[in-house]
Parts: C-alpha cells; structure tokens; sequence
C-alpha cells in the first residue's frame, strides 16, 4: 500500500503530525510519501532523531493568511503544481481541503480549515471549500484537545488524541527555563517582540537565575546572556517549565509533553490561534492574556509555585498522547 501525505507548508506543525503518523504506518508495513519541503521535513527529523521516515517528495503548498484573502487566481493554486497522485491508495491531506477536486476520497487531517480561520477571506475560495467539503463529506481526523466546533459538526468526523514521536511524557524533574517563541505564518511576532525587549531592558542580576530560549530572529539586538538560541530539540524542551508561545499544535504538544506550562501569546484575529488558547485553559493546561507582559508575570509566578506546578503535573496525567496510532488504524481500516 501506498500512502501519500500531504503537508502544509506553512510552519512546522503539519509537516510534525504527518511524520507521527508515517512512523506508524511504516511500523503496520505501509509506504508512507511525505508531500513538504524537504528542508523543514529533515530538520524534524534529524531534531526528533528518527529513524522510521517517509520518502520525502518536495513541495510546498504557498499557502498563507494572504494567500486566503487574495481575489481568486487560479494558477496560484497548489493544483497547479503538485506531483501526480494517481499512482497512490491512500491521499491524507493535512488541512488542504482543494486536494479533494482531484482526489475525491482524500482523507482530511488537522485542527482547522484555512478558509474559517481569518476574516476577510475571498468569497470564491470560501465558497470553493464549503462546496467540496458538502459534496465529498470526507472523513477529517483531528486532535480532540483542539478541534473546532465547525469540524466537530462534521458528518465524517473522526476524534484522536495528540501526535508523539516519543512513546510516553516524560517524568523528569523540569528546570525552570522559559521559552518565548512567535512560530511561523502567524503576526505575533511583534507582541514576542515587545515581550523579549521588556525582559532585556528591566532584567537585573537579582532576579531569578534561568534562562530564556528565543528564535534566532529575535536575537539580532540582544546582547543579554539570558538569552539562548531556541532549538527545539529534546533537550531544549526538559529544561523548560513555561512555554511563552504562539499556540500551534506542534510546539503546544512538545511542550506539553516535556511538562512544560502554555502561556498563549498570539493575534487575536486569527480563529484558530483563539480556539487553541481557549482549550488549553478549560484542560486546566495554561493561560492566555492580550498583554504580554503581564503573560510573563504570570510565567514567573508558576515557576515560584510548587502548588501550581503540581496541579498542572495531575492535569497532564488525563492527555491522550496516541493520536498518530488512532489515525493509522483509521486510514488503514
């Protein structure tokens, strides 16, 4: 059997929940495709340590935000350039809903529709979704911890737990490092931003003694030693207690997976982004807040509570972490 997976390209998240489920595959005897760009699938893979991969095919969609709220072009569309698929059993498309124009039994995977998220999005591209979506009734497999209610009304629906590369949360003694990070495809980055410069200006040799891990974009006016290149790896991950992010699932999952703390800082315009941060705080998993600032106080407040930190040890104990094995027993029956 042949599989093809079709990755967004925008950001690392799906290109991540595509490789949990080809490990999974590989392991039931499949031939997993990973449709993405091969640099963003190899840094995956090389920062997870993987051993069962993909063949990687590259692509990449060029979908975006601006590309949602664009007038309507077709030659802009990823049909346009995507390799044949005919020769494939199984198509997983990881939220590209077009895919189902040429391939009408593609199974849909993610946790949210491009063209719900923003407002503003061309009405022919809207419509264009909607249509297939009705017509083809495709079944779509989402994290539970995070699917909106417009997927949840899907006749086709199929719940699942989070995606893993590793097999169990880790039980390590977290340190008490903060990462701040803004993600990719979102317009966060000036609220991180804002955050980092607070932090540099005010810091002082009296406070606490941690360190922060930010992306390397952020670090071009920053000479504080506090600060260390994020790099997203294992390690990076148990060193943290707070994650300070923009909330995508990717970064949400490894955070949470290594016991760290989500403190949402993300635009308020996207749907998405909004969904996810609201989900996190009813699991008793995090907090959000519009002022980033006031966000970071309540990161150091975390830290300098065992109550607080023990409660969010006892919530993590009820995640469901098996979503790449659920998916694989649902494409593969």
């Amino acid at each position: 059997m042949r599989v093809a997976l079709i990755a967004c390209s925008n950001g690392l998240g799906h290109i991540r929940r595509l490789l949990c489920i080809s490990k999974e595959l590989i392991k039931a005897g499949v031939k997993p495709y990973l449709f993405a760009p091969k640099t963003k699938a190899i840094h995956l893979i090389k920062s997870n340590k993987l051993k069962q991969i993909p063949y990687l095919i590259e692509f990449n969609c060029k979908t975006n935000s601006e590309y949602w709220r664009r007038k309507y072009i077709q030659k802009e569309n990823f049909l346009e350039w995507i390799p044949n698929l005919s020769n494939y059993d199984i198509i997983i498309s990881d939220n590209l809903i077009e895919i189902l124009k040429i391939r009408p039994d593609a199974i849909l995977s993610g946790t949210f529709f491009w063209h719900r998220t923003f407002k503003n999005v061309c009405d022919k591209k809207f419509n264009t979704c909607e249509d297939l979506l009705s017509k083809y009734s495709p079944i779509i497999i989402s994290s539970e911890l995070f699917t909106p209610e417009y997927i949840i009304k899907r006749k086709n629906y199929k719940k699942v737990g989070l995606y893993k590369f590793k097999n169990t949360i880790s039980n390590k003694p977290n340190g008490k490092n903060i990462l701040i990070s803004s993600g990719t495809g979102g317009n966060s980055e000036k609220l991180t931003r804002e955050l980092i410069d607070y932090i540099d200006i005010n810091y002082s040799q009296n406070d606490l003694t941690f360190n922060y891990f930010i992306e390397e974009k952020f670090k071009e006016k920053i000479s504080n030693n506090i600060f260390k290149k994020a790099t997203f790896n294992q390690s990076m991950y148990e060193s943290v207690a707070c994650s300070i992010i923009r909330p995508g699932i990717g970064t949400v999952t490894d955070s949470l997976l290594t016991r760290s703390r989500i403190f949402s800082i993300f635009e308020q315009e996207n749907y998405e982004m909004r969904t996810n941060a609201l989900n996190i705080e009813k699991a008793g998993l995090g907090v959000s807040n519009v002022n980033p600032i006031e966000l970071w106080k309540q990161a150091i407040s975390y830290i300098q509570s065992p109550y607080q930190i023990n409660n969010h040890y006892k919530k993590l104990s009820s995640l469901d972490f098996n979503g790449a094995k659920q998916t694989a027993n649902i494409v593969l029956s």
